[in-house]
Parts: structure tokens; C-alpha cells; sequence
């Protein structure tokens, strides 16, 4: 009986606790965008309610995923240069041995083949993000929450009103 009775409150309490953490307000952003120093490195550029309340949508989602793949695409970048550096190290180690060109050959043919494969899914990603996020792949609608005005955002663009907007050149 006694089991039974603690195998219920333990269900029960299961059940409930998670409840309570969904009351959880953490006013951890200060400002319309969520800071590194506020939320840690993957999660930089989520929304105020994300950060503090938890009301997350696919945009901010789409964010942290995007943060996440900018990572392992640097990740990957430094293990490309360490397997061009091993290929080329057979390569010129090789003297003139036809098995160790090959495997220097085949080092770095494996390594590009690899950064291609993971900078083709970066492009997939971003294409995702800003598609989803703003509705338009092009920088003419780019965010720049939490830029000064005047911070170039890309081509012949800059924030004003922290929404990237093009600069249409002088003409005299």
C-alpha cells in the first residue's frame, strides 16, 4: 500500500512540476534582441520575449539553429585547413613514393569535398532563416535590432530605424 501511495506522488509530482517552470520570467534582455552576454552564444539575436519569457517563435528558432551551424561551420573550416595541411605534409613528404601522393591526393580531395557538403547546408540554412524570419532572402528587409543607426548591413545598405534599408547612391 505504502508503495503505491509513493509510486502515485511521484507520478503526480512529475506531472505537475513542469507546470511551474513555465511561470518562470527571467528579464535576463534588456534590450529588443537578446545579447551574448545575456543568453550565451547560440542564442544571440532571439527576441526580448524568447529570452525573458520563454515565447519563443520559428523565427527565433530558426536564430539559434543558424548560430548553431555558423559554429560547426567554423569548426569544420579549422579541421579543413588541418586536413590540407596533412594532405600537402604527404604530398611533399612523399619523394616521389606514389602511395603517399595518392593519400595526400585523397586527403584533400575528402577534406573539399567535405567543406562543400557543410557550406552548401550553410546556404540551405541561412536561405531558411531569413526566408522564414523575413519573408524575403534579399537584404533589403534585413533586421539589424540592436545595430546603431548607420551600421552597414550590406551592399549599398545601412540601418535606419533598425531595418537594413538600401542608400540610393548621390547623383550631382
Amino acid at each position: 500500500m505504502r508503495q503505491r501511495i509513493a509510486l502515485i506522488l511521484i507520478l503526480f509530482s512529475f506531472l505537475t512540476l513542469p507546470f511551474a517552470s513555465f511561470a518562470y520570467i527571467s528579464d535576463i534582455c534588456k534590450g529588443n534582441v537578446c545579447l551574448a552576454s545575456e543568453v550565451g552564444r547560440f542564442m544571440q539575436g532571439i527576441s526580448k520575449d524568447c529570452g525573458n519569457y520563454g515565447n519563443c517563435s520559428l523565427g527565433d528558432i530558426m536564430i539559434v539553429f543558424s548560430d548553431v551551424a555558423l559554429f560547426i561551420l567554423g569548426i569544420v573550416g579549422s579541421l579543413v585547413l588541418l586536413m590540407y595541411v596533412i594532405g600537402g605534409f604527404y604530398m611533399l613528404t612523399s619523394h616521389g613514393n606514389s602511395s603517399m601522393v595518392t593519400k595526400g591526393k585523397s586527403y584533400i580531395t575528402i577534406s573539399t569535398i567535405g567543406l562543400l557538403i557543410v557550406l552548401f547546408a550553410f546556404v540551405i540554412v541561412e536561405f531558411l532563416l531569413r526566408s522564414l524570419t523575413l519573408g524575403t532572402v534579399s537584404l533589403e528587409n534585413e533586421s539589424c535590432l540592436g545595430k546603431n543607426d548607420g551600421f552597414t548591413c550590406g551592399t549599398n545598405a545601412q540601418c535606419l530605424a533598425e531595418v537594413c534599408t538600401q542608400i540610393q547612391p548621390k547623383t550631382e
